[in-house]
């Protein structure tokens, strides 16, 4: 993608892990920031922290955190690198002690939802789609979503500042980039097709059954907003003690 002819024939539909992968990997290939031209973002999904309640008789996150609190040692959650840099976020902004609790690492959230079934973990954080699915089958419970507002897709759901964790927000995102040396008006002229096309009521059902939330930019911003990202999740990741590959 990076070395495509840059004339807007050839789109790359990126994800968070365009900001995430700068500091999981030690040689990208690539220059994340130089090789790629930002377009816009599509949408944005958040995840939902899970519990089993049969094995965690809690109904809120509080209740989550005094569970854990009064337990050093003895609490295991796991996923894959988002879920461990969420839980990471979870502890530092209500102040649980991360070395008390042990990470299990997993290879997708399915894994750990089974084990989370199963009664191996005590929570987890997995994407909106597969979360709210799995609190709508009545095993698991659904405490809260890592966005900064609900959902539309689950408005039952409050948002982790809205259960108590105060300035908790995380979410992954998808979003269009062309080769570095695209013109801006090609980028311009996509973007608008974008949001337009993601603005109409059949482009947000489309979305609200993925469990996204529509999320429009512009290149300009998608390119202030990406550097953020990339500032944000290099400390997250640090945070949580994730040694780049």
């Amino acid at each position: 993608m990076a070395r495509a002819a840059p004339d807007g024939y050839t789109v790359l539909l990126g994800t968070v892990s365009a900001a995430m992968n700068v500091h999981l990997f030690k040689q990208l290939g690539y220059d994340q920031v130089k090789d790629f031209a930002p377009v816009t973002t599509l949408a944005t999904a958040a995840f939902i922290l899970l519990v089993n309640p049969e094995v965690v008789p809690v109904a809120s996150v509080a209740e989550l955190t005094q569970f854990i609190r009064t337990r050093p040692g003895k609490i295991t959650y796991g996923g894959g690198t988002t879920v461990q840099v969420a839980s990471v976020l979870y502890f530092s902004l209500t102040g649980l002690r991360q070395e008390q609790s042990t990470f299990i690492p997993y290879k997708g959230g399915p894994a750990a939802v089974n084990d989370l079934r199963g009664g191996q973990i005590h929570f987890t954080f997995v994407d909106a789609t597969l979360g709210i699915q799995q609190a709508r089958g009545g095993k698991l419970r659904a405490l809260a979503i890592t966005s900064a507002k609900r959902t539309a897709a689950a408005p039952d759901i409050p948002s982790m500042a809205e259960a108590g964790v105060q300035n908790y927000d995380l979410v992954g995102w998808y979003a269009l980039f062309l080769p570095g040396s695209a013109p801006k008006d090609i980028a311009q002229k996509l973007a608008e097709l974008c949001n337009a096309s993601m603005g109409t009521e059949k482009g947000r059902e489309f979305l609200k059954t993925l469990a996204m939330d529509p999320y429009p930019s512009s290149p300009e911003n998608f390119a202030q907003f990406l550097n953020r990202e990339i500032v944000k999740w290099g400390r997250l990741i640090k945070e949580a003690g994730i040694a780049p590959q």
